[in-house]
């Protein structure tokens, strides 16, 4: 990420000569896409994997995401039987 608008434009028109504009359009579309999809994923409570937990414990803290109550995993989730966890609406209730 940056703030130098003179390497942003550079980066850009490179990246529209590699690919094309069709294929940055196309790109621009699943990052929006995924995005989306996973803030609804989050929303509905689909649950999040410990394994998957684990590996992004470290990138969560790194990125401060765990100030957020919506973003905590619940108290002893590495100490749960299931191996998925819910990360959704019923975790947010009890933060």
């Amino acid at each position: 990420m940056t703030r130098d608008t003179a390497s942003l434009s550079l980066a850009r028109d490179e990246i529209i000569a590699s690919i094309g504009p069709e294929a940055v359009v196309d790109a621009a579309a699943v990052a929006g896409a995924f995005q989306g999809l996973d803030r609804i994923a989050n929303g509905t409570g689909i649950p999040i994997e410990k394994a998957k937990a684990r590996m992004t414990e470290d990138l969560r803290e790194e990125l401060g995401l765990n100030q957020y109550s919506t973003a905590r995993l619940p108290d002893g989730w590495d100490k749960a039987e299931d191996e998925n966890l819910d990360w959704g609406p019923s975790t947010h209730a009890r933060t």
